[in-house]
């Protein structure tokens, strides 16, 4: 059968069946190949179903026309193994990448006229990249029995000034149909401006970086209406990039996001002298100019350069647990819980109203099996929350940040029970229908994993008369828990029927109709190791395993090389393109020297003695020589992988070490 993937209104269609697609970065170039298949079991261990990974043209073109996809640059063997893990793949090979890196992707020996452009110059240099990267990628979309689904064109183009983004555009998706590519086409937009992003070009699908400040309590509001646009337009709601913590990943969730991508979840290393510049700093000597680390990593990161699970991991486990619970999930919508209302210590998500006015309001999410209410804490202070649903009163406490989704209505008909589950002050980690015992007989018909940090109620509604079984002996055994920790659930027949179950760490064993319902209530870090019926259990602790690996870090680098009898200028007109260079100059008399477009640190010696070693950022560098041998080594940190006009080094395309040298034979005063 032909695998087919299909990108509609709807969200993203894979063999004819919608997905959510949970995404981490994992980057090959900056993890040893021996760790490559190491990583991805992870990933599947933290329940992600899919991967999004740059090509770094300057990884792979060393020097002009002097390719290299061996050993570790092996993106062929790569993208094979992600399809043997069974990960679905989205290929972002630029040109551009960001992801700061060394220029962004982009060599640094390009003729940097109109770089990133439909510029005849820049377009004839990108011809080269395509004609080697595409066809390796064509050779592993999903379509032809691989696993790529997307393939990305450019990155956050929309931050960039590129004249004609259409036309631009257009050559790349014509180029990559021209190279096999028939799995759907995107571009992200990092500033969210479609037209700058894609320039509107047709076949291309927009995704966002959805960057937005996490205690923004309108985060779900730009959110969903940015959602309903895009529905209006035929296109789904697609996150190529945002921040890590699975609290926010909920709330993206809810508002009806199909591609939930948080960046670098997957830390790394920057081999090889590839890290880039970048502007993030915001100290006083330096700003904007900011270097970037070895080490690519973030506090918040779930995996780390080691490659050891750190808490995200937990909290990733009962996020993809509850996505693969609910199918359904991939075709709901952002829904206003009109019947719910909620009073809370901390605040929570708004809205603006059509009078331009914050509103109250309690988002959720209506699918198939039900809804789930979305319930965000927004402060760095813990808190209690009171919700209202239908008359029913509901208390539950969330830490700081955190964001619970409280199931609503859920229908248990799906999982074997003709029952629903009404409201619940715990999370849904996951529901499965026909557990078996272990001697094969059908144990229950359906088992609900509920969790929460202190005791909490659910309540379920069922058509049909209750046995209440004792459950002393039966809860969590998939997990080999100390039975005698284990305590009867709490449970209530209300007048009208409605059964409500209350306690932690407790079980309920009921008959319903003929048919074995259990119910369980946990806390998170017990709910996420345990077994499901998708992750297999998570041992305590995980420890990571230290193999063998290639030694890296010394691959291309060109070595410090002296200029005597060159032409003074850049190090990359010498082919210097990482690393670092010497220049050399004989003084015969006192001289005032300028240094033209110094970066990124240059030390100076005179007579072999240490004179200064200067952070320059593309500015000049002025020295009072006196007689003697002068040497300056000047070392390249990396070139920009951004473009910014407010220094030289920051600008996309910018080069290294010295430009030239002017002698000062006069200084005039102009101040006035």
């Amino acid at each position: 059968m032909r695998h087919t993937v299909e990108i509609n209104r709807d969200g993203i269609i894979i063999d004819g069946n919608p997905k959510i697609l949970l995404c981490s970065s994992l980057f090959y170039f900056r993890i040893p190949r021996e760790c490559w298949q190491d990583r991805m079991e992870k990933l599947k261990l933290c329940g992600y179903n899919c991967i999004d990974v740059y090509f770094p043209w300057n990884y792979h073109e060393l020097a002009p026309g002097v390719w290299d996809f061996s050993g570790q640059h092996d993106v062929d063997a790569f993208l094979g193994l992600a399809s043997e893990m069974g990960l679905y793949v989205i290929a972002r090979p630029g040109p551009y990448i960001c992801s700061e890196w060394d220029g962004g992707g982009l060599p640094a020996f390009l003729d940097n006229d109109g770089l990133r452009t439909n510029s005849a110059t820049y377009l004839e240099q990108l011809n080269r990249w395509m004609d080697r990267i595409l066809p390796i990628i064509a050779r592993h979309q999903l379509t032809v029995g691989g696993s790529v689904v997307m393939l990305q064109l450019e990155n956050e183009l929309d931050y960039f000034g590129s004249g004609n983004p259409k036309e631009y555009m257009e050559y790349l998706a014509q180029t990559a149909k021209r190279h096999g590519i028939d799995v759907p086409l995107t571009a992200c937009a990092g500033q969210w401006d479609t037209e700058k992003a894609t320039g509107y070009a047709q076949d291309i699908i927009v995704t966002f970086n959805v960057y937005m400040d996490e205690n923004e309590p309108l985060f779900e509001d730009r959110c969903i209406k940015m959602q309903k646009k895009l529905y209006e337009n035929g296109l789904p709601f697609l996150i190529m990039e945002t921040h890590r913590p699975h609290s926010l990943l909920k709330r993206e969730l809810c508002c009806g996001a199909r591609l939930i991508s948080p960046y670098n979840q997957m830390a790394g290393v920057n081999y090889d002298l590839y890290n880039g510049l970048t502007n993030w700093s915001d100290e006083k000597d330096h700003f904007p100019l900011s270097y970037i680390a070895t080490d690519y990593d973030f506090p918040s990161t779930m995996i780390s350069a080691e490659g050891e699970l750190r808490d995200k991991a937990l909290e990733a486990r009962l996020f993809s647990n509850l996505i693969n619970t609910f199918p359904s999930l991939a075709q709901g919508q952002p829904a206003m819980m009109e019947n719910v209302s909620v009073s809370a210590e901390f605040p929570t998500s708004r809205t603006v109203d059509e009078d331009g006015r914050n509103a109250d309001v309690v988002f959720g999410y209506d699918f198939d099996d039900g809804f789930l209410i979305n319930l965000a804490n927004l402060s760095d202070k813990s808190g209690s929350a009171e919700l209202n649903i239908g008359g029913d009163l509901l208390k539950t406490c969330l830490s700081p940040r955190e964001t619970k989704l409280l199931p609503y209505n859920i229908s248990l008909k799906n999982f074997g029970i003709n029952s629903k589950l009404l409201w619940s002050e715990a999370e849904i980690a996951w529901i499965r229908a026909g557990a078996k015992a272990e001697d094969g007989s059908d144990d229950v018909s359906c088992e609900v994993l509920l969790y929460s940090r202190e005791a909490s109620s659910c309540c379920l509604e069922t058509e049909s008369d209750v046995i209440i079984e004792s459950a002393v002996d039966a809860v969590f055994e998939n997990i080999r828990d100390d039975v005698s920790s284990c305590q009867a659930a709490d449970i209530h027949v209300a007048q009208d029927g409605k059964l409500t179950i209350r306690g932690l760490d407790c079980v309920a064993l009921l008959t319903v109709n003929g048919k074995r319902l259990k119910i369980m209530i946990c806390s998170p870090e017990k709910a996420a190791r345990m077994e499901s019926p998708w992750l297999k259990a998570l041992a305590e602790p995980d420890v990571p395993v230290i193999r063998n690996l290639t030694v890296l870090g010394t691959g291309d680098i060109a070595p410090a090389q002296p200029m005597e009898d060159r032409l003074l200028t850049n190090l990359e007109k010498h082919g210097v393109y990482r690393g670092a260079g010497v220049y050399e100059l004989d003084i015969k008399k006192n001289e005032k020297l300028l240094l033209h477009n110094v970066a990124d640190i240059i030390y100076t010696y005179h007579d072999g003695k240490t004179v200064d070693i200067a952070h320059k950022s593309g500015t000049s560098y002025f020295l009072d020589a006196s007689p003697g041998k002068w040497t300056f080594v000047v070392e390249s940190w990396g070139h920009s992988n951004f473009n910014d006009i407010r220094l030289p080094s920051l600008r996309m395309g910018s080069l290294k070490g010295i430009k030239a040298v002017t002698s000062i034979i006069r200084e005039d005063d102009i101040t006035d």
